[in-house]
């Protein structure tokens, strides 16, 4: 049994007045498709695989890049875009709503039968909430065209009130019908004995994995809700902020690592969720003691190979173009994070493989209960001991053990 308090959004978020909605094109991912120096740093990122796998690194065999691999060829044949939206296999135009809608049940029925569904087709966590607006991009990123368009909803123009399906117009604009006010949020695990390789082809194939596994979830759930008749858009890295709607959903709440924490399953989850008009009860934002273990811990900051983690509080603030500002959570150099990539050949997964959050949330509300308001050198020493007395977060170098 978890420790939780109800919150409201605000308590959460610590949002300003002035926070606008995120432009996707200046999101990490999407600079890697524009922006020269990201570009740059792709190209850097496969010769560096490249080389790590000539040499036979640990990590980098011919069976660990297989393994990725083979995960790649999955997503490469869907075609689903993890950073785009509407690509073949995610497309908005393939989400309609088909006829007649069926009669439903009252609305909390309605969310326990759909939070049943998610978890048949491979969640590990549902949760669902009412679709605020600020989470969603402001405009989306076609990268055909190298451009970005505007992300409307349907009541912001006379001209697209009788919008009732999700449209892209002649324009590029893509509108949202305002009916679609609901998020179904689902976390996917990420496996933990991959990850212990970090930074490696394994580690790299725990993150895909899961990413895969959402691509298959996502579509399954929006099959389900366009057979009753309602529109669905399934999104990974797309369309609007994950992790903010993750939280607003009761599912956690973001540590310093920049992640979503997620009391039971921790730091190493991937996240989608599907946008709907499905009437739906909602679950709410919890204090689940995360953001004040993170406070002390700062095991992921401590172990992060070129400290792009912040080891300070909070800042509303981001470091630069790649991050909002005017809200509050641990700023993240995500720039130097992604140039260490360069380096790795492949994502890093060390800040997710060493929270102490993997390992349960009764250990870590054990432990911060036991130090409250204890003195901030002695809390890191004790978590250190604890969190190693079993090499718990200790990354393995033998890649060879794997396949044992």
């Amino acid at each position: 049994m978890t420790n939780k308090t109800n919150l409201s959004l605000s308590e959460i978020y610590k949002v300003d007045d002035e926070y606008e909605r995120f432009d996707q094109k200046k999101s990490l991912l999407i600079q890697a498709l524009w922006n020269d120096e990201m570009i740059h740093n792709d190209k850097k990122i496969i010769s560096s695989l490249k080389d790590h796998i000539q040499n036979n690194k640990s990590g980098y065999s011919l069976f660990d890049f297989a393994y990725y691999q083979g995960i790649m060829n999955q997503l490469n044949n869907l075609n689903f875009g993890l950073n785009l939206c509407d690509q073949p296999a995610n497309s908005w135009s393939n989400t309609a709503a088909t006829e007649p809608k069926a009669e439903l049940p009252p609305k909390s029925e309605m969310a326990a039968i759909i939070k049943k569904a998610a978890m048949k087709f491979g969640a590990n966590a549902v949760g669902i909430t009412e679709l605020d607006r600020r989470w969603v991009y402001s405009h989306w990123y076609d990268d055909e065209k190298k451009e970005s368009f505007p992300l409307r909803f349907s009541d912001e123009m006379p001209e697209y009130e009788n919008i009732v399906s999700p449209t892209k117009l002649d324009d590029g604009t893509r509108v949202i019908p305002a009916s679609m006010k609901y998020a179904i949020v689902v976390l996917v695990d990420m496996d933990n004995e991959s990850l212990q390789y970090a930074p490696t082809m394994l580690a790299r194939a725990a993150s895909v994995k899961a990413y895969a596994d959402l691509t298959n979830l996502t579509l399954n759930i929006a099959g389900f809700i366009k057979t009753l008749g309602y529109n669905a858009i399934p999104s990974i890295n797309c369309t609007a902020l994950s992790i903010p709607l993750a939280i607003d959903a009761g599912l956690g709440e973001m540590g310093r690592s920049g992640k979503l924490i997620h009391p039971e399953l921790g730091a190493k989850t991937r996240i989608a969720k599907v946008i709907t008009d499905l009437p739906l009860s909602c679950d709410q934002p919890q204090n689940y003691g995360i953001i004040e273990f993170c406070q002390s811990c700062k095991k992921c900051a401590r172990q992060c190979p070129v400290g792009a983690l912040s080891k300070g509080g909070p800042d509303n603030k981001a470091i630069d173009d790649s991050g909002a500002d005017h809200y509050l959570r641990w700023v993240i150099d995500q720039k130097k994070c992604y140039k260490y990539w360069s380096e790795c050949g492949t994502d890093c997964c060390v800040c997710i493989y060493v929270c102490p959050f993997n390992r349960g949330q009764r250990w870590t509300s054990s432990v911060a209960q036991l130090t409250l308001g204890k003195d901030e050198s002695l809390i890191h020493q004790l978590y250190e001991k604890i969190d190693n007395i079993d090499d718990y977060g200790i990354a393995e170098n033998n890649s060879n053990k794997f396949w044992e």
